[in-house]
């Protein structure tokens, strides 16, 4: 998906939606190759949400912290 931000600037928006298979440093990659090839100037890629990995920590987080207050 492709959004406008004003003269000259587009933000790329993808859904990750096997990010163990295809992660964001694979689409980044992708991105800023393409974006050479056309002459284009690459930012920084950003999430919206957690990572798989960052899920996994808050849950154990949250196991963690209940088990004190059983």
């Amino acid at each position: 998906m492709a959004l406008v931000h004003g003269a000259g600037v587009i933000e790329v928006a993808c859904n990750l939606l096997n990010p163990s298979h295809v992660g964001g440093d694979d689409v980044q990659g992708l991105i800023e190759r393409l974006g050479r090839e056309e002459g284009l100037l690459v930012g920084k890629g950003y999430y919206t949400d957690y990572t798989a990995d960052q899920i996994t920590q808050r849950y154990k987080d949250l196991l963690i912290k209940n088990s004190y207050h059983t």
